[in-house]
Parts: structure tokens; sequence; C-alpha cells
């Protein structure tokens, strides 16, 4: 009963939300695994017509409370939205849309929880996007050493309410994902914010990047505003 209840909490914070003149349906199927769910977010548009395939798909988890372990999604992300006559919408091109969305389903998470983010998810669903392909390229130069919240898919997983944000680096499950975890309590938030803001600052300490500009700039520039962010929610616990 109590997975049961979790699912419908999540449900009620997401489904039926609004973004502008855009409106959230999400949509589940409980897997044979007590306590999993197929979930597809798609979005109406403003004559309620919906996106022709998910901007949002993966797999809720209740967690496991006994062990530990809070309620997670394991998603792909599209960044964008198709419908029937007429352009696709880049959902980060839409000023502010990708944050917001993601501010509503991190919302959604407990504290304790967790957000996996693919970085394959072009790849997988075969479209261009260069929001992945540039966290994808990101990654793949180890040498500037970049902290995973500054890359373009981390920075969304900040705004979806993670401070403690995770690469391969770190053996996150499974390949090709980011990870974002809600702290457990205010006392481990301040640890986890204090610890991005030192990786933030070391990071934009170094001397830029000459061989790899494009990537080096966007990922400061990413780094400058999740700083600035992340200073500002420390003052104010």
């Amino acid at each position: 009963m109590q997975r049961k209840e979790e699912l419908e909490r999540i449900l009620e914070r997401i489904d039926g939300k609004e973004i502008e003149e855009f409106c959230l349906r999400l949509q589940t199927r409980p897997k044979k695994r007590v306590g999993h769910w197929d979930v597809d977010l798609h979005l109406l548009d403003e004559e309620r017509k919906e996106s022709l395939r998910p901007i949002i798909t993966g797999l809720l988890s209740s967690g496991n409370m006994r062990q530990g372990v809070g309620p997670w999604l394991d998603i792909h992300y599209l960044d964008r939205a198709d419908f029937a006559g007429r352009s696709s919408v880049i959902l980060s091109q839409a000023k502010g849309f990708a944050e917001s969305l993601f501010r509503m389903v991190g919302d959604a998470i407990p504290a304790g929880g967790m957000i996996f983010l693919s970085y394959l998810t072009d790849r997988v669903w075969g479209f261009d996007s260069r929001l992945h392909e540039f966290t994808r390229c990101a990654v793949s130069v180890s040498s500037l050493k970049i902290p995973a919240v500054a890359l373009p898919l981390g920075r969304l997983l900040f705004f979806g309410g993670c401070q403690n944000i995770k690469g391969d680096v770190y053996d996150v499950q499974g390949s090709g994902r980011l990870a974002g975890e809600k702290a457990p309590t205010p006392e481990y938030e301040k640890i986890f914010l204090n610890k991005m803001v030192l990786q933030l600052k070391e990071y934009m300490s170094r001397e830029p990047s000459v061989s790899f500009k494009t990537i080096d700039e966007t990922c400061r520039s990413n780094a400058t505003e999740v700083l600035e962010e992340a200073k500002r929610l420390l003052q104010d616990k």
C-alpha cells in the first residue's frame, strides 16, 4: 500500500501540471517487480493534442526503505516535443522550459531519492540532439575534469533539486548516465552544496582550455550559474 501511495503522490505532483501553453501528461504501467513502473511523460499543446513521443521515458522505482534506498527515476530525456502538423519544439531552446520541467519532475522525488539521466538518448531514439551530443563530448574529454553539475544535462539535474551529481567516473549505475542525488536531510544538503561549491571553484580556477574552447566555455558558463545558485541556497539555510 505504501508503494502505491508513493506512486499516487508522484503522479499528483506531475500529471496535469502546466508549463506556459503546454500541459504534462504522465502515464505509468506497473512492472512485474513490485514497486516499479514504466513511465512516459508527454506534452499536450494548447489544443491539448499529445506529443507524438514522450519527452521523458524510463523507469520509476519506489525504492526500498528497509535497505535505505529512496525512490528513483532512471530516464531518457528527449529534449524535444513532436506534434503532428507542426515543427518540433526543442525544449532546452525555449527559455526556462527545460529548467521548469526538471523542477517539476525533481519535486516529485522525495528527499534521499535519485534521478539517473542518460546522455545517449539521441542515439537510442535516433535523432539529433545538441544537448546530449555536447554532454557526451564534454564527458569524453577527461583532461578537462568538468564537474558533472556543469555539464548541460548535469545542470538540469541541479535544477531538478539534486545536490550531489555524479558522472560515469563515479561508477554510476550502467553506462552513459549522470546521476543526481537529493539530500536525505537538511544537514546533508549543506554538505552536498558545500562540496559542489568547492568543485566548481576549483574547476573555474584552472586555465581555460584552448584545445576544447567551445566545450570549456559552455561548461564554465554553466558552472558560474550553478555556483551562484548554490551559494544562494546555502545562504538561505
